[in-house]
């Protein structure tokens, strides 16, 4: 490159622009996030350094909860930082001090400190998890100062679990990476960090001496500050990338990678999750968590941890899908093509034995047969075993004592029935009509006494039936191979006759389902009035889920009303307040959740396209949690009612938009009659104050409409003051002085301008006629202006009434609007009006438009 040829400087404005564009989606407070490799590496401290300097910056900081763990250097960083006092919980007759949510929340500093981010909250607490609330309060728009080491990152966790040779129970999930602000890592070398701990800086007496013998080992803690530093990396990385859009191309570079998961029973399926989203964060990607079901039989514990596993990938930022197909293969390459997958991230297959002689090969092979779609092997570890019919599973599921206790009945009666007719029939015709008797065990029980009563079967045969009788001596080959290839059929008849049972039930299950949610939709599209429609959803609802449904509806004045009495609560308070958190926050809570899991329902939100119209509120009638296809089913349903409700509200406002435009419409066909009527026979003060009427009863007849649209535009605030005095001017053109005080150079707002004049122009015409014409004064501060006339005030009784529509004093000679007019136009710009009486006489009415 020649001298000349300097490659051109990004300009900061668009740098700035382009950080400022990206961090503005990020509503809410800022996390700064402290990370280190493991404890002791200073991050309580960097913490509290970071919040001094912002108290000496004025910024309004407080320690929600900090952990110094006797550490003497940062015990004292915490003198002169205000606290806030703990909550006291008792939890098994002992006392335990918690983070007090409610109060932060109504202090509502500029930042608070929140230490360990991973800890686990005490029973009673509003979240289960501590992230939990710090999320909370990031949505309350406050600033967080936050700590966690790198071990606590779910994505992270099975890695650190191999390397330091521990179990991790407190973990929180990746995405409060992306929630983070600021990530500052905090780092330290493996042979300081030892020292340290020696020295009694990390713990003290015998708690010491464990870490060191364990968990403090050079090796260990040089893994560590490696997933460190690497997490860190990919946080600057992420950052790069801002700046290289913006350098290079001018707008964001388009996301070409979609990641895409198989989610299957068992714990292996936890790894390939993490993974899938270290994977999808590295490539700023999105990624689905897809769980294909054929029908297969399992057992409880399988089903919990399925649904554990998918909950896991929703907490991590993935899109979760289930679906049924025949095949898994066909099922995986069917959607990542409908989902324009690029990566299909699988597991890796462990090899049958003789498989190759049957043309079994793994997923992945298959995958990369098929398909031409990039295939990523995760290699898991096995710790639980499948068989092809996953029997051990399902042995576990719906086999009682009493179950088998019917088999082996069943099994007695059946061989003793046979006993009668054997002469007649002889013994191999008995050994077909027992097969008969184990299809039918097969249509009404589970598979363990099915198993059971084929067993039994076999053996009475062979001892009652099979000569010899009454010994299991089998004289021809003819026999033995006949009571062999028996009990072969016994148990392939009881298996497969279980099996197709099973799938049965779930096909009738699922269509069951898909029936209930054609009615539903059906319903929601064709019923007219919100109550009806939300009747007939709740109704559904409730017969298929077996528990009781209402709908929580946020009302105009943002007040929760529940729309039914369906719902019987025994604390309705405590209900409709994890309402408002599951509404407010866009997250399930309540019932069955970890958030405000001590609540008798389950609140799902229900969102439309651009707002919040409530919450979903069930209460099931059964012990055990729902299913997860209930779950899916209950999901679907009020993400389509959400929705429905969000038209239905638009549809109104429309409605009411016309009426309104018909209104004004009219409204101005009337002045303009007015005016030619008018004309010559009034004076033109007369005529000017007829007009002001009518606008003020048009203005009323709108506000009562329910919609106010406005057309804002940037304005001037003392140039709208002066306009309105101009126009106050000519109602009384008698008037002395109105003096106008103003500040320079105020920033401008955005209002309406005609409306906000009028509405001024109405305050000061008030301010006139009751100061009897003696002056007026307009201070015009930034977003507020107060009015401050000199006549005889207000009693104090009546200050709280004079924004009433239609309200006259004993004194008044108006028609009780303008003051009325001027509070709804106000309060439809999201501004404040007051008033109370000057200590030196006349009213004071301040209007403040932050």
């Amino acid at each position: 490159m020649g001298v000349d040829q300097v490659p051109p400087r990004s300009d900061p404005d668009v740098l700035l622009s382009a950080i400022s564009k990206k961090w503005s989606k990020k509503k809410g407070g800022r996390l700064f996030l402290f990370i280190g490799m493991a404890p002791g590496v200073g991050k309580t401290y960097a913490m509290l350094l970071a919040a001094k300097d912002s108290l000496k910056n004025g910024m309004d900081t407080v320690v929600g909860v900090v952990e110094t763990h006797g550490r003497i250097e940062t015990e004292q960083l915490l003198v002169g930082l205000k606290s806030i006092p703990r909550k006291k919980l008792m939890h098994r007759d002992r006392e335990f001090y918690e983070m007090d949510l409610d109060a932060i929340l109504q202090r509502k500093p500029s930042i608070v400190l929140v230490d360990e981010l991973a800890h686990t909250n005490i029973p009673g607490s509003r979240h289960t998890k501590r992230w939990q609330d710090v999320f909370e309060l990031l949505d309350a728009g406050i600033d967080v100062y936050s700590t966690i080491n790198v071990q606590h990152l779910e994505s992270r966790k099975d890695t650190v679990e191999k390397i330091a040779n521990i179990t991790i129970s407190e973990t929180v999930p990746d995405s409060v990476l992306d929630r983070a602000f600021q990530i500052q890592l905090i780092d330290l070398s493996a042979t300081d960090l030892i020292r340290r701990l020696k020295e009694g800086k990390v713990y003290i007496g015998d708690k010491a001496d464990l870490a060191a013998a364990n968990f403090f080992k050079e090796e260990k803690l040089t893994a560590l500050r490696e997933i460190a530093l690497r997490v860190a990396a990919e946080r600057v990385d992420a950052e790069l990338q801002t700046f290289a859009d913006v350098r290079e191309a001018g707008t964001p570079w388009a996301v070409t990678e979609r990641l895409m998961v198989a989610v299957g029973f068992g714990q292996p399926a936890e790894k390939l999750i993490r993974a899938t989203r270290r994977m999808a964060y590295n490539l700023d990607a999105p990624w689905i968590a897809v769980h294909i079901s054929l029908n297969e039989l399992s057992s409880e514990e399988d089903k919990v941890l399925l649904a554990k596993n998918l909950e896991l990938a929703r907490n991590l930022g993935a899109e979760v899908v289930t679906l049924a197909d025949t095949s898994l293969l066909d099922g995986l390459i069917r959607l990542a093509r409908q989902k324009d997958v690029s990566q299909i991230i699988v597991g890796r297959s462990k090899k049958r034995f003789l498989g190759f002689m049957f043309g079994w090969r793994p997923l992945h092979d298959e995958l990369i047969a098929k398909s031409s779609i990039d295939v990523c092997v995760v290699s898991t570890e096995q710790r639980k075993v499948h068989d092809p019919l996953n029997l051990i599973g399902f042995l576990k599921t719906k086999s009682t004592v009493f179950s088998y206790l019917k088999a082996l009945a069943f099994t007695i009666i059946l061989l003793s029935c046979n006993a009668l007719i054997e002469p007649f029939i002889g013994y191999r015709a008995v050994g077909f009509l027992l097969l008969v008797g184990i299809l039918a065990v097969g249509l009404f029980m589970p598979i363990g006494p099915v198993l059971c009563a084929s067993i039994i079967t076999m053996i009475g045969w062979n001892f009652f039936f099979i000569p010899p009788v009454g010994t299991f001596h089998i004289k021809s080959t003819e026999d033995l191979f006949l009571s062999i290839s028996y009990l072969v059929a016994a148990l392939a008849t009881g298996i497969l006759t279980r099996r197709n049972k099973y799938q049965q039930e779930i096909l009738v299950a699922r269509e069951i389902r898909s029936q209930s949610l054609n009615q539903i939709l059906l319903n929601i599209a064709t019923k007219t009035t919100v109550k009806d429609m939300c009747d007939s959803v709740l109704k559904s609802l409730s017969t298929l889920l077996q528990g009781d449904c209402d709908v929580v509806l946020v009302k105009k004045d943002k007040s929760l009303s529940l729309m039914g009495t369906n719902l019987q609560f025994s604390n309705m308070n405590r209900e409709m307040a994890v309402a408002k958190w599951s509404i407010e926050n866009n997250k399930i809570a309540g019932r069955m959740t970890d958030t405000l899991s001590s609540a008798e329902a389950l609140f799902v939100p229900l969102k439309g396209s651009f707002e919040m119209m409530g919450a979903l509120a069930f209460k099931s009638k059964k012990a055990k949690p729902l299913s997860l296809d209930d779950m899916e089913f209950l999901y679907t349903v009020a993400h389509q009612l959400g929705l429905s409700l969000e038209k239905q509200q638009f549809r109104t406002m429309a409605l009411a938009k016309e009426r309104l435009a018909e209104s004004e419409k009219l409204h101005q066909t009337l002045i303009e009659a007015l005016v030619r009527e008018i004309k010559g026979a009034v004076s033109p003060e007369e005529a000017r104050a007829l007009i002001f009427i009518a606008d003020n009863f048009a203005i009323v007849s709108r506000l009562l409409a329910g919609i106010y649209p406005l057309k804002k535009e940037a304005c001037q605030l003392e140039e709208i003051v002066e306009e309105a005095c101009d126009r106050a001017r000519l109602l009384i053109p008698t008037v002395s002085v109105i003096a106008v005080q103003k500040e320079k150079n105020m920033p401008q707002v955005n209002l309406e301008r005609d409306l906000m004049v009028q509405s001024f122009a109405n305050i000061i015409f008030n301010g006139l006629l009751h100061a009897h014409g003696k002056d007026l004064v307009v201070q015009v501060l930034p977003k507020e202006v107060v009015f401050l006339d000199n006549g005889p005030g207000v009693p104090e009784e009546d200050l709280g009434r004079i924004f009433e529509k239609l309200y006259r004093g004993e004194q008044s000679t108006g028609y009780g609007l303008g003051l009325a007019v001027a509070k709804g136009v106000i309060k439809a710009h999201e501004g404040k009006i007051s008033a109370k009486n000057r200590p030196t006489g006349g009213l004071m009415i301040t209007v403040n438009l932050a």
